[in-house]
């Protein structure tokens, strides 16, 4: 994952990246996805979508907590 800021306080910017991935069945799965983010304090916020190499695209929101080094992670299916 690569994040661009965009202003000059660094508190957001845009995000982009590719994922692989072995599923169950040994077959490999691949995403590029690109997307937003932002920081405030000790919080950075992503939002992206996905392009899976099956065809699914998903929505990601992601809180990060760089404090204590945590994450959540929604995901929601587009198709």
């Amino acid at each position: 994952m690569h994040l661009t800021s965009g202003d000059s306080e660094r508190n957001s910017g845009t995000l982009e990246g590719d994922a692989r991935k072995f599923m169950e069945d040994g077959n490999l799965m691949s995403a590029t996805f690109a997307g937003s983010w932002r920081r405030s304090q000790g919080e950075l916020s992503l939002f992206f979508v996905d392009n899976c190499s099956n065809g699914d695209q998903n929505f990601v929101i992601s809180q990060v907590n760089l404090i204590d080094k945590s994450m959540t992670v929604k995901v929601y299916l587009t198709l």
